[in-house]
């Protein structure tokens, strides 16, 4: 890398820097307030907590790819669920959360100098937290990884990918040259950051020397690599990212490049509905109490079931009491495995009571075949 190079580097990263520590600022200050309060905060007063930390995982790639860029991965994930995956924000969450901004915070002011801070337990624990989300889809815990050149990739969260693909989201890798791209016009990495944060999710960014990826004429560039989930229809990606064709990478089939492990064995709780799965065949244990709370998680493992296992069966023995809204949403649901053609059967017996009151409720077949109800 030439001189020139190399201050370009140094400027960068003094500016960048300096953007990342008043992100990390907003962040710790606004956990901490939301720490004080007497109840579990309310989740609306995560949104902007969460943009922050987005924008700070962003540039993590682009100062130190290997020091802070996996536990600014994972601090970023808590937060996603927080806002929106129904991870509660207790006192305890919060308290790993902040730990690991303090840590992220030292790592950040060690750039370039010899501090080291082991982060393996911090990680470990957020990766615990983490763990139901990942379990529900059935994804590896492992990083996935999509290639960026011939010896280079990306290293993405795969629960962050397939939360990206559920919501029709597509991948693309963006070359940027920091020097004609960004200093000429003027703009700063994090004004870039901010920009493709407003059109999509930056899964994961990079910079090296363009000569490391075979140019020729690289010698004097720095590229900056850009990992994009974007719903942005692919023939108008360019005009928004403000690229030639030829650094903007559509990836057509994020599976192929990305080993994201789909196990045919695996346990998934969801609230109290345990949906345990071996070798493809399912089986829900459905709580005791059925009031609304319990119908939902059962809603979420039934729906689970239905996109992971070749067949389910559901075990009601357990239960004491519910209402119509069970038996209906039990009806759906077996419609909804036909129509994929997987079975779906009910094992243990309703207690008298309970046989009596669903036949009330007009739920019983007679015996007919392959009715839920038959026993009933």
């Amino acid at each position: 890398m030439t001189d020139e190079s190399s201050m370009l580097e140094s400027d960068l990263l003094i500016v960048l820097k300096e953007d990342c520590r008043e992100l990390l600022d907003h962040v710790t200050s606004s956990l901490r307030e939301l720490l004080g309060m007497v109840e579990s905060p309310p989740k609306d007063r995560f949104s902007s907590v969460y943009s922050s930390a987005h924008l700070l995982k962003g540039a993590a790639g682009i100062l130190d790819p290997v020091g802070f860029k996996p536990l600014s991965h994972k601090l970023e994930s808590v937060l996603h669920a927080v806002c929106w995956q129904d991870l509660t924000p207790t006192k305890e969450i919060l308290n790993v959360v902040l730990e690991g901004y303090g840590s992220v915070g030292k790592l950040m002011d060690g750039l370039g100098g010899s501090v080291s801070i082991p982060v393996d337990a911090q990680e470990a624990q957020l990766s615990t937290i983490l763990e139901p989300y990942s379990s529900a889809i059935a994804v590896s815990s492992e990083t996935c990884c999509i290639p960026l050149g011939q010896a280079n990739r990306f290293a993405v969260d795969p629960l962050r990918l397939h939360q990206s693909n559920a919501i029709g989201n597509d991948l693309y890798h963006l070359a940027y040259d920091l020097n004609d791209d960004l200093q000429v016009q003027g703009k700063s990495c994090m004004d870039l950051l901010r920009t493709l944060a407003d059109m999509g999710y930056i899964m994961d960014s990079t910079v090296e020397p363009a000569d490391a990826e075979g140019d020729k004429d690289g010698g004097n560039r720095i590229m900056l690599h850009v990992l994009l989930a974007t719903t942005v229809e692919p023939q108008h990606v360019n005009s928004f990212v403000h690229l030639p064709a030829e650094r903007v990478r559509h990836i057509d089939e994020a599976e192929e490049s990305v080993p994201v492990a789909k196990p045919t064995t695996f346990q998934a709780a969801f609230g109290s509905a345990l949906l345990t799965v071996r070798e493809g065949a399912g089986r829900i244990m459905v709580p005791k109490h059925l009031e609304a709370h319990s119908l939902n998680n059962m809603r979420a493992a039934l729906s689970a079931a239905l996109t992971r296992c070749s067949s389910l069966v559901v075990d009601w023995s357990a239960v004491a009491e519910c209402d119509v809204f069970f038996f209906q949403m039990l009806c759906v649901a077996q419609h909804s495995f036909n129509a994929k053609g997987k079975a779906l059967s009910m094992s243990g017996g309703l207690d008298s009571d309970m046989r009596i009151a669903a036949s009330s409720m007009g739920f019983g077949c007679n015996g007919s075949p392959g009715c839920l109800f038959g026993g009933v």
